[in-house]
């Protein structure tokens, strides 16, 4: 788990997720065919875990127990798992309006993190 904390901790909060949404961005640009696979599957997935590696180590999670650890995935990152989910789902049984849902849960999930980051990085005192 420390090199794990360590790889976390090198990261910049705001270059991965202003690099996350500038490949966002482009996908739409380009009008690739499946920009939505894109949207949940490299911006939104990745941006819940490390929002969550974020956070859990700011609170002390690295002394956490493994379980603890797997309940706060759960319950934090939850807008971030349903959008995935109904995404997932929605392309499994073929329902375009599950996709749909999923995608702009996803989206959501993406704008939330972006104020969580951005209150860390602009508002966080450091204690």
């Amino acid at each position: 788990m420390d090199e794990l904390k360590v790889f976390f901790r090198s990261l910049d909060a705001s270059v991965v997720y202003l690099s996350l949404i500038l490949v966002m961005l482009l996908a739409i640009k380009f009008k690739l065919a499946r920009t939505s696979y894109l949207v949940v599957g490299l911006c939104s997935i990745p941006l819940s875990f490390y929002c969550f590696f974020y956070w859990i180590y700011g609170a002390g999670g690295d002394r956490w127990a493994p379980a603890i650890i797997v309940i706060e995935a759960l319950a934090f990152a939850q807008l971030g798992w349903l959008g995935g989910g109904l995404f997932l789902l929605g392309v499994m049984l073929r329902k375009n309006y599950l996709e749909m849902l999923g995608l702009w849960a996803s989206i959501g999930s993406i704008a939330a993190h972006g104020i969580f980051l951005g209150s860390i990085l602009f508002f966080w005192d450091g204690s």
